[in-house]
């Protein structure tokens, strides 16, 4: 005689309570997910979009005029070097003094716009126009304090012109 296995069954609620947490596993799966995802898109509408430039796509299209730009003025081999002397730190006053030149040597007959602006605190003096004898240009400046300064020239000769930045340093 061959005896049979024995099966037993649990009862009905038994049954039901081992597998109740089942669903429960998803539900915490999912929220591990969905919460995290909650705080990045709360933040991410909430903060500043990061824009460098106002409109950059127009600028990105105007990017080849830019570099044309450069090309040219690179042709030109113009450059400026700027010196403070003179500082008076009581007066807040000092002689500017920039020497331009080109290729050949000192420019003569040309017209610089000189800017001097404080790049860490973002403010500057008002736009001093110079004009260039034997290759310098000079100016007594007020206004100026000890520290960095960034020059930014704009040097022009008849249709020809030049962007030139230097940093100082006023002592």
């Amino acid at each position: 005689m061959i005896e049979e296995p024995i099966m037993t069954t649990l009862p009905a609620a038994d049954l039901s309570r081992r597998s109740r947490w089942i669903p429960w596993v998803f539900v915490v799966g999912f929220l591990t997910v969905l919460i995290p995802n909650g705080f990045l898109l709360y933040y991410s509408t909430r903060q500043p979009v990061g824009l460098v430039v106002e409109k950059p796509y127009e600028r990105g299209i105007a990017y080849n005029k830019l570099l044309a730009a450069a090309r040219e003025q690179a042709k030109l081999g113009w450059q400026a070097q700027t010196t403070v002397s003179g500082f008076d730190a009581a007066k807040g006053t000092g002689r500017v003094v920039i020497a331009v030149t080109d290729a050949t040597g000192p420019l003569a007959d040309a017209v610089v716009q000189l800017t001097l602006s404080r790049p860490l605190e973002g403010d500057s003096l008002p736009v001093l126009t110079l004009p260039v004898e034997g290759g310098t240009a000079q100016a007594t400046v007020t206004g100026l304090r000890p520290g960095q300064w960034e020059a930014r020239m704009v040097v022009r000769r008849g249709t020809d012109h030049a962007v030139l930045d230097q940093r100082l340093i006023v002592r």
